[in-house]
């Protein structure tokens, strides 16, 4: 792409590297019949069902419900008088859904939805919360607080739930949905002008307890009754809290435990109540406090102070309770409380210090003594605690996505990602693509299952006379009776008729065509390939054209026969091979393996112009010919010999087998399996590797992907198991663990990383470490007190071998500088003539894009100016430069170089600036756009800027999830309107990586892509115009978000073609249409794209450079 070209000749295009995995909360149901409790997380944009084995404690997943709004909240409650549990979610966008499960479609349906309003202008409150209530007639209610002094009951149990007809909910494509009515209003309640900081309910009670403060901080907790759908207080109690309290607990009995970091509160809601303390307690920490018993938190194994702000608790038994910290301190709170009359008698109270978990978002007891952490920051950890010793044993861990607080870049290593919550850190660089899978589904076979067949969603399972046994929808889930056919080759579904080949007849719904003796064939969607005995192969097209044949010989020693795409792959028990195409039969390529050992399976891979064709022999030998499509000349690859645990290789499942695979994309893995292990033959620089990616509980016997873009896998198992996984790409990676990480750099070329992190085990000094890229081990490590100020920034700048590490702090002298060589750390003294003014308050230091400048860096803050630090007698010397120095109209977030004299500088209200030194020197101040860039009251939170020849780019992202792209001609005189688009997520890091593409990051550890495309390219037009075929079948598929900013600074709409486009519509495309070709509207999707030029080919074509 040459510089001189225009800016209006490029555009933004976005794509997921990495989506957000971290749980927001939790909750456990019993949701699926018959089994037991599942575990729901809210992820940020997933809804996921798992169901944990309480035998082998291993995760099971159910299934993914994908949302349109970060869930807030989540609740579950189980309706008597209907029989049903349903699952309840409150979201960001103020909708309030429910779930539930239809036994019928073997489906989590969404049943209803309302939307919460308030009724004059208040204010959304920061963690909106959920409650189930009852009264006294038994009906239940759903207790809202969702805005400052008021919240909303809901009658859910004269709540009205009616389902629509079929048509109606195949036309929306998307999961079943239910209309709703109600029988009742929704009841507002105003609870007086204070915040609620928590609320629990006593079920025994049915008492609602509401933990909250007024706006000089002053804290109490009300107790309501639901009387006559309302509320009624019961008690209203001012406590002089020690500490401010963080969380409420509902116990056993009527009482609930108020915990702050100093002391635990009992108190029960009953107006007339009295405390005492049993004779037979010595704790000289328990007393009686106003209308309350109080304990202090410490521990009694060790008599110290615990001191932590408690987050989550969860139920053990009625006289126990888990609890966690907002730093993962886990304490096992016990306590023994008797009631007699209006009197309460306390007998103890004990806390026993488990010690460290995850940063948890909730806390869940699953079973028995088995628990669940999940974490928003952290990994959610399935753990056991043992009370003996006492300890917590982890049993399982789900990997999750901290926050991405910065992104550097080393064009030679790869970007380094660094992420971290409150306690935790870490830093990753990104490497080739990896391959994992996720448990999709799980379905019970037949026990005399001995292989299966695919088409698009349906699932045939075959005993070992070929007949088929049963038969799984995998849109529904659901299981069918089996058909009487027997001795099957193949089974496909195309329109809702059955096409089924046997080895002596063909079927098409109910019309049979009795053919011969047939050994190997394949259905495809217009046309039949078959071999029949003695060696004849034929295509017989469904229409009735000409049927085209060829001669095959000695056919008795063809051991397979495989139909991919456009070609028929032949292997012969000599270790001869034939790829022939499938219209003409012509041979494209034919040869001999260098041993001529049986070829026992092969594979063919279709990347653009070349075809990989990969052969496995009976003694595990793999071997890689490519073939140009066009030419047919063809040169060998790679081979290489497994050798498997069992010497014997008689039986199937014990020899290395090759999974079908059709590729549409970009280069894929080659996949095979042996026994209980598949495998991933992956090469990178041309060298393949063997690599065990999945393990399951027993032998495979089968493995096939279920469609065209090889999203999902189904896996056959001796133990008769079916199980579905979900195929997921994402950027490999070297990751370095830390404690908090408060800041990284590293130079473009650079083999070395410099981060300062809080040591956990020393908690009052910071250290400053270099990280080896490459290996991501630690070569050298310096640690520096506290007391020397908070560390805030740091940045590195390079002179020859010598690298300079600056470290900003908020001190008066506010500049540490340490020599880097070769990894090698040395603290150099600095020297400050001029102290910076007390007034000054600087965020960020950064260094120039300019050789000449070395030893120059741009401080930004309330002020922004140049500083230099010169080298005299072995010390540095800090100098301002005054006549650089620009006053922000609040504070600097951020600055970015883009040349020698001139900087893009973010102020948090005002939005982006130019710094610009002339050589007079004065200070030119232009902003980027003629009034501040708001956008209601979220600001702009992480922006990066950079010249590319005439043009310059600015990319920003503020805390609501949106990215905006600036582009514009350095000869003009303001910039083009920007380009938008919004992705759920708040934006935390943005990085320039290559000359035309940018990383992302975000609060909820996503990562992102964008590039720029041409104007006129394919990928545009394609995106164009398959949008339009899916807008003239009304079709919004909810994986796109079109969520734009709505309103510029000057509250003027932004025209439809501002939108930065999203690749991930020609992905999902893909699955949805052209692997559901038998659905009526998908096959009529199907061919309009197809008249718009949009084939499996020209996508192949126009995402190969990109995905």
């Amino acid at each position: 792409m040459s510089h001189k070209e225009s800016t209006s000749s490029l555009i933004p295009s976005i794509s997921t590297l990495k989506e957000p995995s971290g749980v927001r909360n939790a909750i456990k149901v019993g949701l699926f019949g018959s089994q037991s409790s599942s575990l729901v997380f809210a992820r940020q944009k997933s809804l996921d069902f798992h169901h944990v084995d309480p035998k082998t404690s291993s995760f099971h997943h159910n299934e993914s419900i994908e949302i349109d709004s970060a869930i807030l909240d989540l609740i579950s409650f189980k309706d008597l008088k209907r029989n049903r549990t349903w699952v309840l979610t409150l979201s960001e966008n103020g909708k309030v859904k429910f779930y539930t499960y239809d036994e019928a479609q073997l489906l989590v349906i969404l049943s209803d939805h309302l939307t919460v309003e308030c009724t004059s202008n208040q204010e959304k409150i920061e963690k909106p919360r959920m409650q189930v209530l009852s009264d006294d007639d038994g009906d239940q209610f759903i207790f809202i607080n969702y805005f400052f002094g008021q919240s909303l009951l809901l009658n859910l149990t004269e709540h009205i739930f009616t389902t629509t007809d079929s048509q109606v909910r195949a036309k929306r494509r998307d999961r079943p949905f239910a209309k709703y009515g109600y029988s009742n209003k929704l009841i507002y309640l105003h609870l007086d002008e204070t915040y609620i900081t928590d609320i629990a309910v006593n079920s025994s009670r049915d008492t609602l307890a509401i933990l909250y403060h007024d706006t000089e901080f002053n804290f109490g907790i009300k107790f309501y009754k639901f009387v006559k759908h309302s509320l009624r207080v019961l008690k209203d109690h001012q406590i002089l809290f020690a500490e401010p309290p963080s969380i409420i607990i509902p116990t056993s009995q009527d009482g609930f435990f108020v915990l702050s970091d100093i002391y635990a509160y009992y108190i029960s809601p009953l107006n007339r109540s009295e405390y005492k303390i049993h004779k037979k307690n010595k704790d000289e920490g328990i007393t009686k406090g106003h209308g309350c018993i109080m304990k202090k938190l410490c521990c009694n194994s060790e008599g110290r102070y615990i001191g932590e702000q408690w987050t989550h608790s969860t139920y053990i038994d009625e006289t126990r309770f888990l609890l966690i910290s907002d730093s993962g301190t886990t304490c096992l709170l016990h306590f023994d409380v008797k009631l007699k009359g209006s009197l309460t008698i306390l007998k103890s109270i004990s806390f026993l210090n488990l010690g460290k978990l995850t940063i948890a978002s909730s806390l869940l007891h699953v079973n028995a003594n088995l628990f669940i952490a999940p974490s928003w920051f952290s990994q959610s950890l399935l753990f056991k605690v043992v009370t003996e010793d006492p300890y917590l044993e982890i049993i399982h861990w789900l990997e999750s996505s901290p926050p991405i607080v910065n992104i550097t870049n080393s064009t030679t290593y790869g970007p380094l990602i660094c992420a971290g919550g409150f306690a935790s850190g870490e830093i990753t660089v990104l490497l080739s693509s990896e391959y994992s899978f996720e448990m999709l589904k799980s379905f019970k076979a037949p026990p005399e299952s001995w292989k299966f067949k695919i088409d698009a969603f349906n699932i045939y399972i075959l005993g070992q006379t070929n007949q088929i046994l049963k038969k799984f929808d995998l849109k529904s889930w659901s299981s069918q009776l089996p058909t009487t056919e027997t001795n099957i080759i193949d089974y496909r579904n195309f329109n809702n008729l059955d096409y089924v080949l046997s080895d002596s007849n063909f079927t098409i719904g109910t019309n049979v065509v009795y053919l011969a003796d047939i050994t190997h064939g394949a259905i495809l969607p217009k046309s039949v390939i078959i071999l029949e005995r003695p060696g004849l192969l034929k295509r017989l097209p469904f229409d009735g054209n000409r049927t085209v044949w060829r001669e095959i010989q000695d056919i008795e020693n063809l051991t397979c026969l495989e139909v991919v795409d456009e070609y028929i792959t032949l292997g012969y028990s000599s270790g001869h091979f034939s790829l022939l195409r499938i219209n003409d039969f012509s041979v494209v390529f034919q040869g001999q393996l260098d041993e001529p050992d049986p070829i026992w399976s092969s594979n063919l891979i279709r990347q653009y112009t070349s075809i990989k064709l990969v052969f496995l022999s009976c003694v595990l030998t793999i071997t890689i010919f490519e073939i140009d499509a066009d030419s047919g000349s063809a040169f060998y690859i790679w081979s290489e010999t497994y050798f498997p645990d069992d010497s014997s290789v008689s039986c199937k499942n014990e020899v290395y087998t090759l999974i079908e695979r059709k590729s549409l994309l970009s280069d894929p893995p080659i996949l095979m399996f042996n026994g209980r292990e598949l495998f991933d033959l992956s090469h990178n620089n041309g060298i393949y590797s063997k690599r065990n990616i999945h393990s399951f509980s027993s032998s495979i016997l089968e493995a096939k992907w279920t469609d065209l873009t090889f999203q999902n896998i189904v896996v056959l198992l001796e133990s008769s198991a079916v199980e579905v996984l979900k195929f997921q790409k994402s950027p490999g990676k070297k990751s370095y663990f830390s404690n908090m990480i408060y800041g990284i750099d590293c130079l473009e070329f650079s083999e070395y990383s410099v981060i300062v992190s809080q040591e956990t085990s020393h908690p009052t000094r910071y250290s400053l470490k270099t990280i080896n890229v490459t290996t991501m081990n630690v070569i050298d490590q310096i640690y520096m007190e506290k007391g020397c100020g908070s560390l805030i920034d740091l940045a590195v700048s390079s002179s020859g071998l010598t690298q300079q590490v600056v470290i900003l702090r908020d001190n008066p002298e506010f500049l540490m500088v340490f020599k880097m060589v070769l990894g090698k750390l040395s603290r150099v003294n600095v020297k400050f003539p001029e102290l910076k003014k007390k007034k000054d308050k600087f965020h960020k230091i950064r260094t120039f894009n300019d050789s000449k400048r070395q030893g120059h860096y741009y401080i930004s803050g309330s002020s922004n100016m140049v500083l230099s630090l010169d080298e005299e007698k072995g010390s540095m010397v800090c100098r301002f430069d005054r006549s650089t120095e620009w006053k922000s109209p609040s504070i600097t977030i951020d600055s970015k170089p883009l040349s020698k004299d001139l900087m893009c500088v973010c102020d948090l209200t005002d939005g982006l600036f130019y710094h610009h030194r002339n050589n007079n020197p004065t200070i030119e101040v232009r902003p980027v756009t003629v009034n501040k860039m708001l956008y209601g009251h979220h600001y702009i939170t992480a922006f990066e800027a950079f010249d590319i020849g005439h043009s310059r780019y600015v990319i920003y992202g503020d805390a609501l999830g949106n990215i905006g792209v600036f582009t514009e001609s350095l000869q003009a005189s303001k910039p083009n309107l920007p380009k938008v688009i919004n992705i759920g997520e708040s934006i935390t890091t943005i990085k320039k990586r290559l000359e035309f593409s940018v990383l992302i990051g975000t609060s909820c550890g996503g990562l992102y892509l964008l590039n720029f495309e041409h104007e006129d390219s394919e990928v545009e037009q394609m995106i164009t115009r398959t949008s339009q075929v899916l807008s003239d079948y009304r079709i919004k598929p909810r994986f796109v978000q079109w969520k734009t900013i709505n309103q510029t600074p000057e509250d003027q709409k932004y025209p439809d073609n501002t939108k930065i486009l999203d690749l991930t519509i020609l992905e999902r495309v893909l699955t949805m249409f052209y692997t559901d070709a038998n659905d009526n509207v998908s096959a009529k999707v199907f061919s309009s794209l197809q008249d718009k030029g949009i084939t499996l080919e020209t996508i192949r074509k126009a995402l190969s450079h990109r995905i």
